[in-house]
C-alpha cells in the first residue's frame, strides 16, 4: 500500500515534468532514479557511499560501458564485507545473498577505481574529481552521494564543482533538522529538480520524511527526451512505499 504525503515544507523541492526518467539499481534502496541519456553521454560516475549494495553503479556500465567509475566509501573493508561476511552468513543462517552482493562489487570493483575514505573534511568533491585518469578530458558525468548524512559537510564544495555534472543524485538525511541547509543547497545549485523520492525507512509521527533521494540535473544539457525508458519513481505507478504529492 502506497501512503501518500503532503510536506508544505518540502514545497520547494517540487520537481519538474521530465519524461526521460529510468530507475536505475534496486527496487527500493540501492536504486536511484535518473534521465536514461544523462548515462549514456556521461564521461565519469563518481559513487560516494557503496556499501555493500553496488546494483546503481553496474546499471550504470551496462548502458554505457565507457564509463569511469570512481567508488568511495571509508566504511568499507572489501576482505570483512566481501570476502568473510559471505562465508559468516553461510554458515551461520545458510544465507547465499551475501555471495551475489560480493559477486556484484567485484563485477564493479574490478572495472572501477576503489578509494577508502570518508567524504567530507577528509576527501572533497574536487580530490574525487582529480582521481580521474584524464580530468580534463572527462568533461561532463554523473554524482551520486548516500554518504549517512555527511552530505551535509560539502553542500558548497558540491556547489562550486557543479559544471563537471550532467547529473547529482543525493540521498539527504535528517531532512527536518537539516530543511534550512537543503533549501540554501537547492538555491545555490540552481539545477533542474526531476524526482524526489521517499526512502523507505519511512516517516516520523507527523508523516515527515527521514531521508529524501534527489535526482538533480544540470540545466545547461539538453536531453533529448524522445528515448523514454523505465518510469519515474515519484508516482503511482512507481515502487514506492511513500510518495509526496506536490501541489
Amino acid at each position: 500500500m502506497i501512503k501518500h504525503l503532503e510536506v508544505e515544507e518540502l514545497a520547494f523541492l517540487k520537481p519538474e515534468i521530465y519524461y526521460n526518467l529510468t530507475r536505475f539499481g534496486s527496487v527500493l534502496d540501492g536504486g536511484y532514479v535518473l534521465p536514461y541519456n544523462s548515462v549514456v553521454e556521461a564521461d565519469f560516475l563518481l559513487s560516494g557511499g557503496v556499501s555493500l549494495n553496488s546494483d546503481f553503479e553496474n546499471a550504470l556500465t551496462i548502458i554505457n560501458s565507457n564509463l569511469q567509475v570512481i567508488l568511495v566509501d571509508g566504511r568499507i573493508s572489501i576482505i570483512k564485507f566481501f570476502i568473510l561476511r559471505p562465508f559468516y552468513k553461510l554458515l551461520k543462517n545458510m544465507d547465499f545473498f551475501p555471495f551475489v552482493q560480493s559477486y556484484y562489487f567485484f563485477k564493479i570493483y574490478k572495472k572501477s577505481t576503489f578509494i577508502k575514505k570518508y567524504i567530507g573534511s577528509s576527501f572533497s568533491i574536487k580530490e574525487m574529481l582529480a582521481s580521474l585518469n584524464n580530468v580534463e578530458a572527462a568533461k561532463t558525468g554523473i554524482l551520486k552521494l548516500d554518504i549517512e548524512g555527511s552530505e551535509y559537510d560539502i553542500l558548497d564544495d558540491i556547489v562550486a564543482h557543479k559544471e563537471k555534472f550532467n547529473a547529482i543524485i543525493m540521498e539527504f538525511h535528517y531532512i527536518k533538522d537539516k530543511l534550512i541547509l537543503l533549501k540554501e543547497f537547492t538555491s545555490n545549485l540552481n539545477f533542474k529538480i526531476v524526482n524526489v523520492s521517499v526512502n523507505e525507512v519511512g516517516v516520523d509521527e507527523n508523516s515527515f520524511p527521514h531521508i529524501l533521494e534527489i535526482t538533480f540535473l544540470n540545466p545547461t544539457y539538453n536531453f533529448n527526451s524522445a528515448d523514454f525508458v523505465g518510469q519515474n519513481r515519484n508516482n503511482i505507478q512507481g515502487r514506492d512505499l511513500f510518495l509526496l504529492d506536490f501541489a
